[in-house]
């Protein structure tokens, strides 16, 4: 019977240690995204472009050192590219955005607000058109806007750094910089992918 009652004093108390380590920070995230395009219509020379990100961050700490890191929100992954022949250019400029998911593991330096983080990533699709546009000579001679169907769910695998600066008791800003590579086709008729790298600054309030 003591030794019932010790392990069940042993379970409340670790079970009461774990909570008193764990702390919660939720809070809005702005940032941009810097895009790259690869895959078979590409070429040598990649699409590249500058979306925008909007996403709310839920920050848990589990230990001084072991966390998660949950955002949820809007990411814009635009990109663009120009061609030119004797007197005539074409720019095709794409307009690809997701809603996202990315649950990450982060992991806290010791007695610093310097952070890791990796994780997968799930997007789905909300936004798939692209614009072409003519020129010759300079002078813009058409414009052609096309629809792009077809588009996958984006997976993702995602991986960075950041920093949470205390503003008093409550107050958490913390800039980010992730790296995004995208795992799967964007189409399945096409091996076209997308990478991108994101800056985002994050303020969070402490529950």
């Amino acid at each position: 019977m003591k030794k019932f009652i010790s392990i069940i004093v042993v379970a409340f108390a670790t079970s009461w240690a774990a909570s008193a380590q764990f702390s919660c920070s939720l809070g809005p995230a702005m940032g941009a995204n810097i895009n790259f395009y690869t895959g078979d219509f590409v070429g040598n020379d990649p699409y590249r472009g500058v979306g925008f990100s909007l996403a709310g961050h839920a920050d848990m700490k589990f230990t001084p050192v072991v966390g998660m890191l949950a955002t949820l929100g809007y990411d814009n992954m635009n990109a663009s590219y120009s061609e030119e022949q004797n007197n005539e250019s074409r720019k095709t400029t794409f307009n690809i955005a997701y809603f996202t998911i990315n649950p990450m593991l982060k992991f806290t330096v010791p007695s610093t607000g310097l952070y890791f983080v990796v994780g997968p990533g799930v997007g789905f699709n909300i936004q798939a058109k692209a614009t072409q546009k003519l020129y010759q000579n300079g002078t813009l001679q058409g414009t052609q806007k096309i629809s792009i169907k077809s588009m996958n769910t984006r997976f993702e695998a995602r991986f960075g750094l950041g920093y949470n600066f205390e503003l008093g008791d409550l107050i958490e800003l913390a800039p980010q910089l992730t790296f995004g590579y995208g795992v799967n086709k964007v189409r399945e008729s096409s091996e076209w992918k997308i990478m991108n790298l994101q800056l985002a600054l994050a303020c969070k309030f402490k529950l």
